[in-house]
């Protein structure tokens, strides 16, 4: 079966594709693949969360991915003070 897999690389994402015979697991796909996953890493199908045990179907999509760095909410705080404020609100009034 094909299988694709990602995660995030210094360089941005990595992407490659394998070929495993049927009845593999997602463990047995990141042993070829020759990447490791530790507890902070999350494991996934399609944005599922998966187990090393699950077991894969053709065309399925590992994704490993790295905890946050900040919390969504903080970082949208963040944006909002770098931005300048607009000089007009509301609706323009004619004259």
């Amino acid at each position: 079966m094909l299988l694709s897999a990602v995660k995030q690389a210094p360089s941005g994402l990595l992407k490659k594709v394998l070929e495993l015979p049927e009845g593999s697991t997602v463990g047995d796909a990141l042993r070829a693949l020759g990447w490791q996953k530790n507890e902070e890493i999350g494991l996934s199908i399609y944005g599922r969360r998966c187990k090393e045990e699950d077991l894969l179907k053709d065309g399925d999509r590992i994704e490993l991915t790295e905890p946050l760095r900040i919390d969504p909410k903080e970082a949208r705080r963040l944006r909002a003070l770098n931005k300048p404020l607009l000089a007009t609100r509301g609706r323009k009034h004619a004259k």
